[in-house]
């Protein structure tokens, strides 16, 4: 439920005014491919999400591709205790600023196994009106699957203008309804200590590194858009010839 989630994220309020010593060095990262768009039911389809790069940690597998308006990101949870309280989340650190303490531009998107969305300002740890962005959530026989759509102005992208985000992925996992813990799955590994959201610094980072947060310039098109640069000064050179002789 939202109050689960909510209190998940509400754990960084007390970090957003403490120093953190970490060091700030990024280590994992993701690169947000061109693939074709999901449909945004929340499951995933066969096929659907083939040609998205992927990350795996503790029996889950996140997708990450864009399409040149709209980054997605999908989780395929194996869970054998599912329940309501279970969610999902994505981090960004919007400006990569890698800080040591949460920042405005600090933001977590989060849905819970009962479809409940929630957005937090991680430097406030206030919950806000989910904008620019949806999820949706679905369920097989061996655990449950979400998928976001973000649209890139939620994140400070522009298409065809390289760009770094922050990023962090994370499961949490209620063992039984109304349970007193909760276990914390991230990538990186290194997001949770104890309790308690650790700041940008300590998250992973995408980029769209050879495609530009637009879709992938297909290699069959190079050749005639290079012959077609090529022949128009030819062209025009000789037509001006052709005029003073």
């Amino acid at each position: 439920m939202i109050r689960r989630t909510v209190l998940i994220f509400a754990l960084v309020f007390c970090l957003s005014f403490v120093a953190v010593g970490v060091d700030g060095q990024l280590t994992s990262e993701v690169v947000a491919v061109y693939g074709s768009t999901p449909n945004p039911d929340g499951a995933i389809g066969v096929g659907e999400w083939d040609d998205a790069a992927s990350v795996s940690f503790n029996n889950t597998e996140v997708f990450v591709k864009q399409d040149g308006e709209y980054l997605y990101v999908a989780f395929n949870v194996s869970d054998a205790t599912l329940n309501e309280e279970d969610s999902v989340s994505v981090l960004f650190d919007v400006n990569h600023d890698g800080g040591t303490t949460f920042g405005l531009d600090d933001i977590g998107l989060g849905i819970s196994a009962d479809a409940e969305p929630i957005e937090i300002r991680l430097f406030y740890g206030l919950s806000v009106q989910p904008i620019g962005w949806w999820a949706g959530v679905a369920y097989d026989s061996e655990g449950w699957q979400a998928e976001f759509g973000i649209l890139y102005a939620k994140i400070a992208v522009t298409a065809g203008v390289e760009k770094s985000l922050g990023v962090g992925f994370i499961v949490t996992d209620s063992p039984a309804p109304e349970a007193p813990s909760y276990y914390h799955y991230t990538w990186p590994p290194n997001i949770f200590v104890g309790d308690l959201i650790q700041p940008p610094s300590t998250w992973g980072e995408m980029t769209s590194t050879g495609y530009n947060w637009i879709p992938e310039f297909s290699s069959f098109c190079i050749l005639p858009v290079f012959v077609v640069a090529t022949l128009l000064p030819v062209i025009v050179c000789r037509r001006k010839h052709s005029m003073y002789h």
